[in-house]
């Protein structure tokens, strides 16, 4: 800075007799501090653009949907509880892998023993909506009674709720944004009871609802 006091007082003795020693000696000045500007930002390897304001890019939130896996996603054929054969419904997880991409999936299954959840289990982690990240496993619950389900779906607040329970949608009714009934023999009686509730779809299966064709 000296140095610069010193140049620009030389150049202003020199040229005091002139009309326009101020001006020039502003403008000198105005170009170190240019110079000094420019070798500033990119030192620190900066970019600054005038007249535009960095933006932000916040990461988006993904709404919660539970769904309750018991003859909505999965069925078991298997007339012997003790030897359970539960497989996937037709075509369902790749409709799963699109819903996992949109929503926050926790996936709820009602069971009867420690083998039917195993095998839940197992048939979850080999499936692709496990191998390939779409699926968290601390996100797959369990539960042993229908009045369990309902607290559970309660507990975790989400957006959209998916059942075939009858019991728990009408529980649910009140508090969830959305619900989804999935019934494959559902009667007209069924459907004129929950038609005075916006909130609430029925379809005869999950790839049939406006969850998925959306």
């Amino acid at each position: 800075m000296n140095f610069i006091s010193n140049y620009l007082e030389n150049i202003k003795q020199k040229l005091k007799t002139q009309k326009y020693t101020v001006f020039f000696s502003l403008l000198l000045l105005a170009g170190f501090i240019r110079f000094g500007r420019h070798i500033w930002l990119k030192f620190f390897n900066l970019k600054v653009k005038e007249g535009k304001q960095p933006k932000l890019v916040r990461p988006r939130i993904k709404r919660k949907c539970t769904i309750s896996l018991n003859k909505v996603i999965l069925w078991n054929p298997s007339p012997d509880p003790k030897v359970p054969n539960f497989a996937f419904v037709e075509s369902v997880v790749p409709a799963l892998t699109q819903l996992c991409e949109r929503y926050d999936v926790y996936f709820i299954a009602l069971v009867n023993s420690q083998i039917e959840q195993d095998q839940i289990l197992n048939l979850l982690n080999h499936s692709e909506l496990v191998l390939k990240h779409q699926l968290d496993t601390r996100k797959i619950l369990f539960c042993n009674s229908v009045e369990g389900k309902s607290h559970i779906v309660r507990h975790l607040e989400p957006y959209i709720h998916v059942d075939n329970e009858i019991d728990v949608i009408y529980k649910l009714k009140s508090y969830i944004h959305k619900l989804y009934l999935i019934l494959t023999n559902h009667s007209t009686p069924i459907q004129s009871e929950f038609n005075q509730f916006k909130n609430i779809e029925i379809s005869k299966s999950f790839l049939e609802s406006s969850l998925y064709q959306h």
